[in-house]
Protein backbone atom coordinates (compact mmCIF):
# COMPACT_ATOMS: atom_id res chain seq x y z
CA UNK A 1 0.00 0.00 0.00
CA UNK A 2 2.67 2.59 0.04
CA UNK A 3 3.47 2.18 -4.34
CA UNK A 4 1.65 4.21 -5.77
CA UNK A 5 1.31 2.01 -9.20
CA UNK A 6 0.21 -0.91 -7.27
CA UNK A 7 -2.18 1.08 -5.70
CA UNK A 8 -3.55 1.99 -9.54
CA UNK A 9 -3.42 -1.74 -10.20
CA UNK A 10 -5.49 -2.68 -7.23
CA UNK A 11 -8.02 -0.17 -8.55
CA UNK A 12 -8.47 -1.83 -11.59
CA UNK A 13 -8.78 -0.84 -15.29
CA UNK A 14 -11.44 1.39 -15.68
CA UNK A 15 -9.81 3.94 -12.85
CA UNK A 16 -6.27 3.56 -14.33
CA UNK A 17 -7.18 3.30 -18.19
CA UNK A 18 -10.39 4.27 -18.91
CA UNK A 19 -11.01 7.21 -16.73
CA UNK A 20 -10.30 10.44 -18.71
CA UNK A 21 -8.73 12.31 -15.88
CA UNK A 22 -5.69 10.43 -15.11
CA UNK A 23 -3.42 13.03 -13.41
CA UNK A 24 -6.56 12.99 -10.72
CA UNK A 25 -6.02 9.25 -9.93
CA UNK A 26 -2.43 9.44 -10.01
CA UNK A 27 -2.35 12.01 -7.28
CA UNK A 28 -5.24 10.52 -5.21
CA UNK A 29 -2.68 7.30 -5.90
CA UNK A 30 0.17 9.00 -4.42
CA UNK A 31 -1.48 10.75 -1.83
CA UNK A 32 -2.96 6.88 -0.57
CA UNK A 33 0.74 5.49 -0.81
CA UNK A 34 2.15 8.30 0.92
CA UNK A 35 -0.17 7.82 4.14
CA UNK A 36 0.08 4.06 4.37
CA UNK A 37 4.13 5.35 4.12
CA UNK A 38 3.80 7.34 6.91
CA UNK A 39 1.25 5.04 9.06
CA UNK A 40 3.91 2.43 8.18
CA UNK A 41 6.87 4.20 9.96
CA UNK A 42 4.55 4.78 12.64
CA UNK A 43 4.49 1.20 13.43
CA UNK A 44 8.09 0.44 13.02
CA UNK A 45 8.85 3.64 15.36
CA UNK A 46 6.55 2.64 18.04
CA UNK A 47 8.02 0.30 19.95
CA UNK A 48 11.01 3.38 20.08
CA UNK A 49 8.35 5.27 22.23
CA UNK A 50 8.37 2.61 25.12
CA UNK A 51 11.85 3.72 26.15
CA UNK A 52 12.96 7.01 27.89
CA UNK A 53 16.64 6.27 26.13
CA UNK A 54 15.18 5.65 22.56
CA UNK A 55 12.47 7.89 22.03
CA UNK A 56 12.50 9.75 19.02
CA UNK A 57 13.19 13.29 19.19
CA UNK A 58 10.13 15.02 16.95
CA UNK A 59 7.67 12.87 14.57
CA UNK A 60 8.99 12.10 10.98
CA UNK A 61 6.47 13.03 8.44
CA UNK A 62 6.95 12.50 4.56
CA UNK A 63 5.21 15.46 3.22
CA UNK A 64 3.36 18.22 5.35
CA UNK A 65 1.22 21.12 4.03
CA UNK A 66 1.18 24.55 5.15
CA UNK A 67 -1.09 27.23 4.45
CA UNK A 68 0.80 30.74 4.90
CA UNK A 69 -1.03 33.70 4.48
CA UNK A 70 0.16 36.24 2.69
CA UNK A 71 -2.77 38.84 2.54
CA UNK A 72 -0.76 42.61 2.05
CA UNK A 73 1.87 40.69 1.56
CA UNK A 74 3.23 43.14 -1.58
CA UNK A 75 6.73 43.11 -3.15
CA UNK A 76 8.06 45.69 -5.10
CA UNK A 77 10.55 44.84 -6.81
CA UNK A 78 11.42 41.61 -9.00
CA UNK A 79 13.85 40.33 -6.88
CA UNK A 80 15.04 41.97 -3.55
CA UNK A 81 13.61 45.55 -1.37
CA UNK A 82 10.63 46.67 0.19
CA UNK A 83 7.38 45.12 0.73
CA UNK A 84 4.45 45.90 3.22
CA UNK A 85 2.94 43.19 5.86
CA UNK A 86 0.16 45.03 7.32
CA UNK A 87 1.12 47.99 8.45
CA UNK A 88 4.77 47.47 8.56
CA UNK A 89 7.62 48.02 5.85
CA UNK A 90 10.27 44.94 5.21
CA UNK A 91 13.49 44.46 3.41
CA UNK A 92 13.86 41.19 1.64
CA UNK A 93 17.50 40.33 0.97
CA UNK A 94 20.19 37.39 2.27
CA UNK A 95 20.97 39.68 4.90
CA UNK A 96 17.54 40.50 6.10
CA UNK A 97 15.35 37.49 5.48
CA UNK A 98 12.01 37.60 5.64
CA UNK A 99 10.36 35.33 8.72
CA UNK A 100 7.17 33.26 9.27
CA UNK A 101 6.18 31.92 12.20
CA UNK A 102 4.82 28.25 10.83
CA UNK A 103 3.52 27.19 14.17
CA UNK A 104 4.79 23.60 13.25
CA UNK A 105 7.38 23.33 15.70
CA UNK A 106 9.36 22.19 12.45
CA UNK A 107 12.69 20.86 13.71
CA UNK A 108 13.82 20.32 10.42
CA UNK A 109 12.71 20.16 6.58
CA UNK A 110 14.53 19.23 3.65
CA UNK A 111 12.92 21.43 0.81
CA UNK A 112 9.48 23.32 0.13
CA UNK A 113 7.13 22.62 -3.18
CA UNK A 114 3.80 23.57 -4.51
CA UNK A 115 2.89 20.29 -4.37
CA UNK A 116 3.65 16.54 -3.33
CA UNK A 117 3.66 15.01 -7.60
CA UNK A 118 5.75 15.93 -9.96
CA UNK A 119 6.05 19.61 -8.59
CA UNK A 120 7.33 21.93 -10.87
CA UNK A 121 8.86 24.62 -7.90
CA UNK A 122 11.65 23.15 -5.01
CA UNK A 123 13.08 25.49 -2.66
CA UNK A 124 15.76 24.26 -0.97
CA UNK A 125 16.93 24.39 2.37
CA UNK A 126 20.11 26.51 2.72
CA UNK A 127 19.40 28.11 -0.69
CA UNK A 128 16.03 29.84 -0.32
CA UNK A 129 15.01 29.66 2.75
CA UNK A 130 16.81 28.53 6.68
CA UNK A 131 15.04 27.17 9.62
CA UNK A 132 15.57 28.69 13.11
CA UNK A 133 13.66 27.65 16.49
CA UNK A 134 10.76 26.71 13.97
CA UNK A 135 10.99 30.21 12.07
CA UNK A 136 10.86 29.77 7.97
CA UNK A 137 13.24 32.34 6.62
CA UNK A 138 12.78 33.03 3.16
CA UNK A 139 16.27 34.54 1.28
CA UNK A 140 14.24 36.04 -1.48
CA UNK A 141 10.27 37.14 -0.73
CA UNK A 142 9.41 36.55 -4.27
CA UNK A 143 9.89 33.12 -4.23
CA UNK A 144 6.12 33.12 -2.91
CA UNK A 145 5.01 34.76 -6.08
CA UNK A 146 5.33 31.26 -8.02
CA UNK A 147 3.25 29.35 -5.61
CA UNK A 148 -0.73 29.00 -6.09
CA UNK A 149 -2.31 31.46 -4.66
CA UNK A 150 -5.60 30.78 -2.90
CA UNK A 151 -8.29 33.14 -2.29
CA UNK A 152 -10.91 33.05 0.67
CA UNK A 153 -13.68 35.55 1.55
CA UNK A 154 -13.66 36.96 5.11
CA UNK A 155 -16.83 37.28 7.22
CA UNK A 156 -16.29 41.19 7.40
CA UNK A 157 -16.19 40.38 3.21
CA UNK A 158 -12.72 41.25 2.87
CA UNK A 159 -10.27 38.95 0.82
CA UNK A 160 -7.29 36.83 2.28
CA UNK A 161 -4.86 35.31 0.64
CA UNK A 162 -2.89 31.91 1.11
CA UNK A 163 0.02 30.03 -0.61
CA UNK A 164 0.18 26.52 0.07
CA UNK A 165 3.83 25.16 0.99
CA UNK A 166 4.42 21.37 0.45
CA UNK A 167 7.31 20.60 3.06
CA UNK A 168 9.48 17.47 2.18
CA UNK A 169 10.78 14.91 4.72
CA UNK A 170 9.89 17.16 7.62
CA UNK A 171 10.29 16.46 11.66
CA UNK A 172 7.82 18.15 13.94
CA UNK A 173 8.18 18.26 17.69
CA UNK A 174 5.42 16.15 19.43
CA UNK A 175 6.62 16.82 22.97
CA UNK A 176 6.03 12.58 23.48
CA UNK A 177 8.97 12.03 25.28
CA UNK A 178 7.09 14.55 27.95
CA UNK A 179 4.00 13.68 27.70
CA UNK A 180 4.77 9.64 28.46
CA UNK A 181 8.00 10.29 30.80
CA UNK A 182 8.10 13.98 31.80
CA UNK A 183 4.93 14.59 33.70
CA UNK A 184 6.14 12.38 36.00
CA UNK A 185 8.81 15.18 37.17
CA UNK A 186 6.33 17.62 36.19
CA UNK A 187 9.03 18.91 33.90
CA UNK A 188 8.14 22.86 31.92
CA UNK A 189 10.35 22.08 28.76
CA UNK A 190 9.75 22.97 25.32
CA UNK A 191 11.34 21.04 23.64
CA UNK A 192 11.88 17.03 22.99
CA UNK A 193 15.47 16.82 23.06
CA UNK A 194 16.10 18.99 26.02
CA UNK A 195 13.62 16.98 28.19
CA UNK A 196 15.19 13.85 26.92
CA UNK A 197 18.67 15.31 28.38
CA UNK A 198 17.12 16.43 31.62
CA UNK A 199 14.64 13.29 31.93
CA UNK A 200 17.35 10.88 31.55
CA UNK A 201 19.46 13.11 34.28
CA UNK A 202 16.28 13.15 36.78
CA UNK A 203 15.80 9.73 36.62
CA UNK A 204 19.68 8.96 37.23
CA UNK A 205 20.07 11.16 40.03
CA UNK A 206 16.80 9.81 41.45
CA UNK A 207 17.25 6.53 41.49
CA UNK A 208 21.29 5.97 41.17
CA UNK A 209 22.15 8.73 43.53
CA UNK A 210 24.06 11.92 43.07
CA UNK A 211 27.62 10.40 41.61
CA UNK A 212 29.96 11.68 39.72
CA UNK A 213 28.88 11.14 36.68
CA UNK A 214 25.67 11.76 37.32
CA UNK A 215 25.77 15.03 38.76
CA UNK A 216 27.50 15.89 35.65
CA UNK A 217 24.85 14.53 33.63
CA UNK A 218 22.49 16.86 35.53
CA UNK A 219 24.83 19.33 34.58
CA UNK A 220 25.64 19.20 31.29
CA UNK A 221 21.56 18.67 30.44
CA UNK A 222 21.03 22.20 32.54
CA UNK A 223 22.76 23.44 29.72
CA UNK A 224 21.54 21.61 26.73
CA UNK A 225 25.01 19.62 26.37
CA UNK A 226 25.94 15.74 25.95
CA UNK A 227 28.05 14.29 28.13
CA UNK A 228 30.08 10.63 27.21
CA UNK A 229 26.96 7.58 27.72
CA UNK A 230 29.86 4.99 26.80
CA UNK A 231 33.53 4.51 26.73
CA UNK A 232 35.24 5.37 23.17
CA UNK A 233 37.84 6.80 21.53
CA UNK A 234 37.25 10.33 20.70
CA UNK A 235 37.08 10.92 16.46
CA UNK A 236 35.74 13.41 14.86
CA UNK A 237 33.74 16.63 15.41
CA UNK A 238 31.94 19.59 13.14
CA UNK A 239 29.27 21.90 13.51
CA UNK A 240 26.17 21.58 12.05
CA UNK A 241 22.89 23.40 12.46
CA UNK A 242 24.54 25.75 15.04
CA UNK A 243 25.65 22.52 17.61
CA UNK A 244 28.93 21.38 17.50
CA UNK A 245 29.12 17.46 17.46
CA UNK A 246 31.45 15.13 18.87
CA UNK A 247 32.09 11.48 17.91
CA UNK A 248 33.14 9.56 20.12
CA UNK A 249 33.20 5.84 19.41
CA UNK A 250 30.27 4.79 17.57
CA UNK A 251 28.10 7.60 19.28
CA UNK A 252 27.72 11.16 18.29
CA UNK A 253 27.32 13.63 21.09
CA UNK A 254 25.97 17.47 20.84
CA UNK A 255 26.14 20.93 22.27
CA UNK A 256 24.92 24.71 20.89
CA UNK A 257 28.27 25.66 19.08
CA UNK A 258 29.16 28.78 21.45
CA UNK A 259 31.01 26.05 23.52
CA UNK A 260 33.95 24.20 22.71
CA UNK A 261 35.02 20.85 22.95
CA UNK A 262 37.18 19.42 26.04
CA UNK A 263 38.76 16.52 24.29
CA UNK A 264 40.74 15.85 21.93
CA UNK A 265 40.83 13.13 18.69
CA UNK A 266 42.12 10.05 20.33
CA UNK A 267 41.01 10.24 23.88
CA UNK A 268 39.57 7.94 25.56
CA UNK A 269 36.64 8.60 27.57
CA UNK A 270 34.70 6.60 30.05
CA UNK A 271 31.02 7.35 30.89
CA UNK A 272 29.95 9.93 32.78
CA UNK A 273 32.58 12.46 31.46
CA UNK A 274 32.10 15.79 29.88
CA UNK A 275 32.83 16.57 26.70
CA UNK A 276 31.94 20.09 26.29
CA UNK A 277 33.12 23.33 28.45
CA UNK A 278 29.39 24.39 29.29
CA UNK A 279 29.90 24.24 33.02
CA UNK A 280 33.37 23.26 35.42
CA UNK A 281 33.49 22.11 38.47
CA UNK A 282 36.05 23.63 41.35
CA UNK A 283 37.16 22.87 44.56
CA UNK A 284 37.35 25.92 47.11
CA UNK A 285 40.16 23.89 48.92
CA UNK A 286 42.44 24.74 45.41
CA UNK A 287 43.62 27.74 44.34
CA UNK A 288 40.79 28.86 41.67
CA UNK A 289 41.96 31.75 38.97
CA UNK A 290 40.33 35.13 38.83
CA UNK A 291 39.21 34.81 35.32
CA UNK A 292 37.01 31.43 36.27
CA UNK A 293 35.56 33.44 39.51
CA UNK A 294 36.77 37.45 39.80
CA UNK A 295 34.60 37.55 43.16
CA UNK A 296 32.37 35.79 45.57
CA UNK A 297 29.33 37.60 46.48
CA UNK A 298 27.47 36.07 49.69
CA UNK A 299 24.24 37.36 50.52
CA UNK A 300 23.61 38.33 54.40
CA UNK A 301 21.47 35.52 54.56
CA UNK A 302 24.86 33.19 53.83
CA UNK A 303 26.65 35.24 56.35
CA UNK A 304 24.31 35.27 59.64
CA UNK A 305 21.16 36.19 60.67
CA UNK A 306 21.99 39.97 61.76
CA UNK A 307 23.40 41.12 58.06
CA UNK A 308 21.05 43.59 56.27
CA UNK A 309 23.48 43.63 53.35
CA UNK A 310 25.14 41.13 51.39
CA UNK A 311 29.26 41.36 51.23
CA UNK A 312 31.83 41.09 48.27
CA UNK A 313 35.06 38.93 48.20
CA UNK A 314 37.47 39.38 45.05
CA UNK A 315 39.53 36.95 43.88
CA UNK A 316 42.67 38.71 43.61
CA UNK A 317 45.38 39.66 46.22
CA UNK A 318 44.72 43.02 48.21
CA UNK A 319 47.03 45.17 51.04
CA UNK A 320 46.47 43.15 54.24
CA UNK A 321 47.07 45.22 57.59
CA UNK A 322 46.71 44.65 61.82
CA UNK A 323 44.06 46.38 63.84
CA UNK A 324 45.74 46.09 67.11
CA UNK A 325 42.54 45.77 69.80
CA UNK A 326 43.40 44.59 73.39
CA UNK A 327 42.58 41.34 72.97
CA UNK A 328 43.45 40.49 69.78
CA UNK A 329 44.88 41.50 66.33
CA UNK A 330 42.49 41.39 64.00
CA UNK A 331 43.53 41.66 60.20
CA UNK A 332 41.97 44.07 57.70
CA UNK A 333 41.54 43.78 54.25
CA UNK A 334 39.46 45.47 51.78
CA UNK A 335 35.98 43.75 51.73
CA UNK A 336 32.99 45.43 49.14
CA UNK A 337 29.67 46.08 50.60
CA UNK A 338 27.45 48.67 52.89
CA UNK A 339 29.88 50.15 55.69
CA UNK A 340 27.41 48.75 57.97
CA UNK A 341 28.09 45.06 56.99
CA UNK A 342 31.96 45.79 56.41
CA UNK A 343 32.50 46.95 59.62
CA UNK A 344 29.81 43.82 61.29
CA UNK A 345 32.02 41.44 59.67
CA UNK A 346 35.22 42.83 61.44
CA UNK A 347 33.44 42.93 64.63
CA UNK A 348 32.51 39.60 64.24
CA UNK A 349 36.17 38.13 63.03
CA UNK A 350 37.27 39.99 66.13
CA UNK A 351 34.90 38.06 68.50
CA UNK A 352 35.41 34.52 67.17
CA UNK A 353 39.11 35.39 67.23
CA UNK A 354 38.99 36.14 70.90
CA UNK A 355 36.95 33.39 71.45
CA UNK A 356 39.06 30.53 70.13
CA UNK A 357 42.30 32.23 70.90
CA UNK A 358 43.40 32.00 67.51
CA UNK A 359 46.59 33.74 66.51
CA UNK A 360 45.25 34.81 63.09
CA UNK A 361 47.52 37.34 62.10
CA UNK A 362 50.47 35.31 62.57
CA UNK A 363 49.35 32.46 60.92
CA UNK A 364 48.42 34.92 57.43
CA UNK A 365 51.60 36.71 57.62
CA UNK A 366 54.39 34.08 58.93
CA UNK A 367 55.23 33.33 55.38
CA UNK A 368 55.12 36.39 53.94
CA UNK A 369 57.59 39.82 54.01
CA UNK A 370 56.09 43.22 54.53
CA UNK A 371 53.83 44.27 52.72
CA UNK A 372 51.45 41.73 53.52
CA UNK A 373 48.32 40.95 51.17
CA UNK A 374 45.37 38.61 51.67
CA UNK A 375 43.08 37.10 48.32
CA UNK A 376 40.04 37.80 50.29
CA UNK A 377 38.01 35.19 47.78
CA UNK A 378 39.89 32.17 48.89
CA UNK A 379 40.14 33.38 52.58
CA UNK A 380 36.52 33.23 52.83
CA UNK A 381 36.76 29.68 50.43
CA UNK A 382 39.02 28.51 52.69
CA UNK A 383 37.51 29.23 56.13
CA UNK A 384 34.51 29.18 55.78
CA UNK A 385 33.47 27.39 52.68
CA UNK A 386 35.77 24.66 51.99
CA UNK A 387 33.86 22.30 54.01
CA UNK A 388 32.46 19.39 51.73
CA UNK A 389 31.16 22.62 49.39
CA UNK A 390 31.92 22.73 45.56
CA UNK A 391 31.65 25.32 43.04
CA UNK A 392 29.80 25.19 39.61
CA UNK A 393 30.37 27.87 36.90
CA UNK A 394 27.85 27.95 33.71
CA UNK A 395 29.89 29.23 30.76
CA UNK A 396 26.91 30.63 29.44
CA UNK A 397 25.02 34.23 29.64
CA UNK A 398 21.70 32.77 28.11
CA UNK A 399 20.56 29.73 30.20
CA UNK A 400 17.05 28.51 29.62
CA UNK A 401 15.80 29.39 32.86
CA UNK A 402 13.13 26.06 32.73
CA UNK A 403 16.39 23.83 32.40
CA UNK A 404 17.81 26.19 35.18
CA UNK A 405 15.33 25.84 37.79
CA UNK A 406 14.53 22.09 37.03
CA UNK A 407 17.42 20.71 37.41
CA UNK A 408 18.74 22.70 40.07
CA UNK A 409 15.65 21.65 41.66
CA UNK A 410 16.52 17.72 41.23
CA UNK A 411 20.34 17.99 42.18
CA UNK A 412 18.95 19.85 45.79
CA UNK A 413 16.74 17.06 46.23
CA UNK A 414 19.31 14.59 45.61
CA UNK A 415 22.57 15.79 46.70
CA UNK A 416 23.83 14.66 50.52
CA UNK A 417 23.19 16.48 53.43
CA UNK A 418 25.97 18.08 54.91
CA UNK A 419 27.53 18.68 51.20
CA UNK A 420 26.00 22.58 49.22
CA UNK A 421 27.02 23.70 45.45
CA UNK A 422 27.37 26.98 44.91
CA UNK A 423 26.25 27.50 41.54
CA UNK A 424 27.28 30.80 39.34
CA UNK A 425 26.16 31.87 35.78
CA UNK A 426 28.69 33.71 33.79
CA UNK A 427 27.29 37.37 32.93
CA UNK A 428 28.74 39.73 30.72
CA UNK A 429 29.05 42.27 32.93
CA UNK A 430 32.81 43.93 34.02
CA UNK A 431 33.57 43.67 37.23
CA UNK A 432 33.71 47.19 38.30
CA UNK A 433 34.49 48.35 42.28
CA UNK A 434 32.75 46.09 44.71
CA UNK A 435 29.04 46.49 42.79
CA UNK A 436 28.22 42.53 43.36
CA UNK A 437 25.44 43.37 40.95
CA UNK A 438 28.62 43.66 38.57
CA UNK A 439 30.13 40.75 39.41
CA UNK A 440 28.18 37.56 38.94
CA UNK A 441 24.50 36.31 38.97
CA UNK A 442 24.61 33.62 41.76
CA UNK A 443 22.28 30.58 42.12
CA UNK A 444 23.12 28.93 45.85
CA UNK A 445 21.65 25.09 45.80
CA UNK A 446 22.41 23.70 48.98
CA UNK A 447 20.95 22.03 51.83
CA UNK A 448 23.67 22.45 54.11
CA UNK A 449 23.29 25.92 54.53
CA UNK A 450 20.02 26.26 54.68
CA UNK A 451 19.49 28.36 57.99
CA UNK A 452 23.05 28.36 58.52
CA UNK A 453 25.87 31.48 59.06
CA UNK A 454 29.00 32.50 57.58
CA UNK A 455 30.94 32.28 60.93
CA UNK A 456 31.90 29.00 62.05
CA UNK A 457 34.09 27.47 64.24
CA UNK A 458 37.65 28.51 63.04
CA UNK A 459 40.60 26.36 64.19
CA UNK A 460 44.14 26.85 63.88
CA UNK A 461 44.04 24.71 60.69
CA UNK A 462 42.58 27.51 58.53
CA UNK A 463 39.27 25.42 58.31
CA UNK A 464 35.25 26.09 59.67
CA UNK A 465 34.03 22.90 61.65
CA UNK A 466 29.86 23.12 60.25
CA UNK A 467 26.71 20.65 61.43
CA UNK A 468 24.97 19.92 58.84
Amino acid sequence: MTNSDKIKRLLGVFWSRVWKDPELVNGLSEAFAHEWDQVEDSVVNLKDYLSRFTIPLGYRRDWSRYRLEITGLEPRTATVGSFVVGDSTRVADPEDPVAFDTDLALLDVESISEKPVNPTITLEKGVHFDLKDGILYFHDITLLNTFPRIVSVNTDGSPSEFVDLWLRNSRVEDMRLKDHFGFVFELDVTSTEKCRRMLNAAWDLRVQGATSSNMNRMLAAITDCDICEAEGIVGASEVRDERLYVTVGSREYSAPSVYSSIVSAGDLLMEGDPIFDSFEILDPNSPIDEADIPAISLDASLIAAKYKDGLVFVNKDVALTPLYTEDVTVPIFEIGGSEEAVELFREDLKDKLVATGVDLWSLLTQDQRYPYTINPFQFVSYNFLANNMKYVIFKSVSLDLNMLKAGTSFLLDTIPAGTSLLIFQVTESIVSGFDSSNITEEIEVSQSLDGQELFGTINEGGSTVRQP
